[in-house]
């Protein structure tokens, strides 16, 4: 029964997790009107050329790498309390 809790617990505590990452990372990416300072003006049309060489590797790393951390830490965690627990349930 306390190995279905713990498993549970992580369960939740990496959907948690996911969600927080998922929400914040579209957060910063939306663009509020209200930041131009005043009546928005129409922008001026100019051409746009694409230099980029694409999909951006570095980035989508660090974003992996900084998720990966988040979830070994939640586990991390959860793990020393589920250990905590047993302990102090042992004595």
């Amino acid at each position: 029964m306390a190995q279905a809790t713990f498993k549970i617990k992580i369960w939740f505590a990496l959907a948690i997790t996911t969600v927080s990452l998922v929400l914040a990372s579209s957060a910063s990416a939306m663009h509020n009107a209200a930041d131009a300072g005043g009546a928005i003006a129409p922008a001026p049309t100019v051409p746009v050329v694409d230099t980029s060489g694409g999909f951006d590797w570095v980035a989508a790393l660090i974003g992996a790498a900084v998720a990966a951390a988040v979830i070994l830490a939640t586990i991390a965690v959860a793990r020393l309390a589920h250990g905590r627990g047993r302990l102090a349930a042992s004595h």
